[in-house]
């Protein structure tokens, strides 16, 4: 009996598309360059860590401080 494709195919669900990954940068103030690694895209400058989920990159700034 085979396999069911996406457990076939041998995709990496936190793989994301080199040519997406080309465009992507940081919103910290540098907007440097993300770099693949095991844990997500990491910035090259600030050193934050994005999630991959599903090969899609979740890149979200961080959230400005209340000021009241």
């Amino acid at each position: 009996m085979s396999q069911p494709a996406e457990q076939n195919s041998g995709a990496d669900s936190r793989a994301v598309d080199p040519n997406l990954l080309s465009l992507l940068r940081c919103p910290c103030q540098e907007h440097s360059k993300l770099q693949q690694t095991a844990a997500g895209l990491a910035c090259q400058h600030c050193d934050r860590v994005f999630p991959v989920v599903d090969g899609i990159p979740v890149i979200l700034p961080e959230p400005e401080p209340n000021v009241e």
